[in-house]
């Protein structure tokens, strides 16, 4: 019975959603794919960890070429050991459960190459203000599509710890890939992010295609840093207009 309950409790979470980051992504780093202007996209991600479930969903809308607005609820988590849902104790970061929106703008420099600006701006349950921005390279070839670039974030978003690689606590780096493995129906996808943050994670897995504008993802994450994240299988559905 306590198997069967756990399945619910992870159907339930594509209806509500966690903290992971939004705008359309790979698995975690933002892909700096653009919603086209007048259409909707909707991802919903799954992680599945050894105690509890979380996600995230994404609304995106494309308000005109090459720019998207979107809203996202973050922080719902449910151990289902335990039969509750979790929430942050009083004074610690990062903050959950919270609410926010987000805004990316890419930029065409040639056929092959672009360039992303994007935030999220988020309100927890506190009353406390998250935040996270990024700036990323994308190289686009034929059977594959490259993302690198640079984050940044508040302590309340992102914890107390760094989000660099050295002696740069709140910059980051962050990259990630998309590979055609066959017919632009199964694609191999990776990204990765600095820092021992509880998102610093390299994350790789498969993406199905399943018709035009639906796909599916599993992958499985690997965390920097194990005092701060943790190992954890990732299911997401994305519907992707084109």
């Amino acid at each position: 019975m306590r198997r069967k309950y756990k399945y619910v409790i992870i159907i339930f979470f594509f209806i509500i959603s966690t903290r992971v980051f939004s705008q359309q992504n790979f698995f975690n780093v933002p892909s700096s794919e653009i919603t086209p202007k007048g259409k909707i996209f909707f991802q919903q991600q799954l992680n599945i960890y050894n105690d509890n479930t979380s996600g995230s969903s994404t609304f995106n809308y494309g308000v005109f070429k090459n720019f998207e607005i979107g809203l996202n609820a973050f922080g719902i988590a449910y151990d289902y050991n335990k039969n509750y849902f979790l929430k942050n104790n009083l004074n610690e970061i990062p903050i959950f459960p919270s609410l926010g929106f987000n805004a990316q703008k890419k930029f065409d420099i040639s056929a092959d190459y672009s360039i992303g600006l994007g935030f999220q701006n988020l309100i927890s349950i506190s009353a406390k203000v998250e935040n996270y921005f990024f700036l990323n390279n994308k190289f686009e070839f034929k059977r594959l599509k490259f993302i690198f670039g640079m984050y940044t974030g508040n302590d309340n978003y992102f914890g107390l710890e760094t989000r660099g690689i050295s002696d740069f606590k709140h910059l980051g780096i962050q990259g990630g890939f998309e590979f055609d493995l066959w017919k632009n129906k199964l694609f191999l996808q990776s990204d990765w992010m600095s820092g021992k943050t509880p998102s610093s994670n390299l994350i790789i897995g498969l993406v199905y295609k399943a018709q035009k504008s639906i796909f599916f993802s599993l992958g499985y994450s690997v965390p920097n840093y194990n005092l701060t994240s943790q190992q954890a299988i990732i299911f997401e559905f994305t519907y992707s207009p084109k």
